[in-house]
Parts: C-alpha cells; structure tokens; sequence
C-alpha cells in the first residue's frame, strides 16, 4: 500500500513539474512577443523559434499597402495643385488687372504667367514630394539611417546596373529623337505643351526646364512611382500587377504635354517600361533614376544644341 502511495506520489510530481515547465516557457514566449510588440526585442530572440533575418525583398515591407500607396499618390497631386493654385493665383488676378487697364493684352498676359510655369512647378513638386515622403516616413516608422526606405528600393545598386541604366535611358531617348519624331514630324504653328513651349522660348524659361527635367523629375517621380506606388501595390497584389498599374499610371500622368502632340507617349511608354524592369531587376531605385536621367539629359542636350533631324 505504501510503494503504491509513493509511485502515485511520484506520478504526481513529474506531471506537476511538466505542467510548470510549459507554464514558465508559455510565459517566456508572452513576454517575448510583448517586447517585440514594444520594440524591445527582434524575433531572432525568442527561443526555439526558427526566424532568420532577411534583407527587404520585393513586396516583403507590407508595412506599407496598396491603399497607403494610392492615397500617397492622390495626395500628391492634390498638394501639386494646391500649391500651383496658391502662387498662380495672385499672378493670374495681376495679370488680369493689367489688362484691364490696357497694361498688357491677353497674349502679353500669357506670356507674362508662362514665365513662372517652372519655377512654380518645380517648388510644388519638391513640396508636395517633401509631404509624401515625411508620410510614407510616418508608416515605416523608422528613419533614413535605418534602411527604412530600403522596402521602397532606397539602396545601393552595384555600379554595372546604374551605369547600364543610364545608357538605356540614352538611347530609348535617341530612339524618340533619331526615329520616332522625324517619323511624325511637327507642322508649322503646331501648339506644344508646357515643356515644349519652355524649351521653344529659350532664356530662363529652358534653364528651368532643364533643372526639373535632370534633378527634379528623375528623383522625385521614380521615388513616387516605382518607390512608393510600386512598392505598396506590390505588397497586397503582388510585383507583376504592380508593375503593370504603375507603369500604365507613368503613361497616363504625362498626358497633358501629349495633348498637342500624343507621339510622345511612345517615348515615355518605353521609359516606362525600362524604368520598372530595372526597378523589378536590381530592387533598387538607383538604376530607374539613371535611365530617367539618361533620357532627359539627351533630350535636354538635343534642346541646347537645336539638333534636329530634317
């Protein structure tokens, strides 16, 4: 009777030690995920987990999400406008009263706000980007330093590809100058849009077309749309969907400088392309800007040098 007390004695205590062990590891892995959740501790440090640490691949930040991405990009356009709206504004109700009081005429007014179409745009683009970028900051929620817009491509890019990149960019802008352009060429009087009519008038007018097209555009639209947009609808509906929206958005925004004249959105078809194959290729933004940079520095140099094939 009493070895049968002692055997169950002892059953006792092995199943009470056992219950205590899982008990204690439940309470290790509680208090481990709640460091993480408070961004005390990596997943790397609970134990018995198999988690490694993987550099950000495509579409692996779902921090940041097709609707975050869409949001960012109307929000964009909205604070483009809003700025436009509020400097051309008091421009415009000048102009305006000095036509009034025969100052000026119409066409001498045109001319008058045509003159600030770049210097405005150029700050309402850097603004609007310096908003969207502090945004896109607030949901990665890390800074710069730390790799936080790694996800959205921000990192280095070996030499090869960016190098590659900007001879591309070169020669699909060749492609438009050498080939596409002569194939459909201008008429005499033929209206052009806001670039064209910038690089016709020469002066300031083209230098500040020139500032937008080589450090302005390649940065901010490639952090736009193959950093931001590209990444976030990646995220939730995968690279190659992604790729798609975003190179088709890329078309579709320069519409307005193809009202006068639509073969130039073959040339930007192309641009697109190629940017988002880079982008999707080397997971980096480096080598898009390059290829956006080629291009717009030939087309830039074809503008200074009035070389144009007959």
């Amino acid at each position: 009777m009493c070895t049968k007390l002692l055997n169950t004695y002892s059953v006792y205590n092995n199943f009470k030690t056992e219950i205590a062990a899982v008990s204690w590891q439940g309470l290790e892995l509680k208090i481990a995920h709640q460091k993480i959740n408070d961004g005390e501790a990596m997943p790397t440090q609970i134990s018995n987990q198999n988690t490694t640490n993987k550099p950000h691949e495509l579409g692996q930040d779902h921090a940041l999400s097709a609707k975050h991405a869409v949001l960012f990009f109307v929000l964009f356009l909205f604070f483009q406008f809003f700025f436009n709206f509020v400097l051309f504004f008091p421009l415009g109700v000048y102009g305006g009263n000095q036509v009034h009081l025969g100052h000026m005429n119409p066409s001498e007014m045109q001319q008058f706000l045509a003159q600030f179409n770049f210097p405005i745009g150029i700050f309402s683009s850097i603004a609007s980007a310096t908003i969207i970028f502090l945004m896109t900051k607030s949901i990665l929620r890390e800074s710069i330093s730390d790799k936080t817009f790694a996800s959205l491509g921000w990192k280095k890019a070996s030499l090869a590809h960016t190098f590659l990149g900007l001879l591309v960019g070169v020669f699909l802008a060749a492609v438009m100058i050498l080939i596409i352009t002569p194939a459909f060429p201008l008429v005499d009087g033929q209206e052009l849009g806001a670039n064209g009519t910038a690089s016709a008038a020469g002066g300031w007018q083209r230098f500040y077309f020139a500032v937008f097209a080589l450090l302005v555009a390649p940065l901010i639209e490639e952090f736009l749309f193959r950093g931001v947009l590209f990444t976030g609808i990646s995220n939730t509906y995968g690279v190659y969907v992604s790729a798609i929206i975003v190179s088709l958005l890329f078309v579709a925004i320069h519409i307005p400088e193809a009202i006068y004249y639509w073969h130039i959105l073959i040339g930007i078809s192309m641009l697109s392309i190629a940017t988002i194959l880079f982008r999707i290729k080397t997971n980096s933004l480096f080598p898009a800007i390059a290829v956006h940079f080629g291009y717009n520095l030939l087309v830039v140099i074809t503008v200074y040098t009035g070389f144009h094939v007959h």
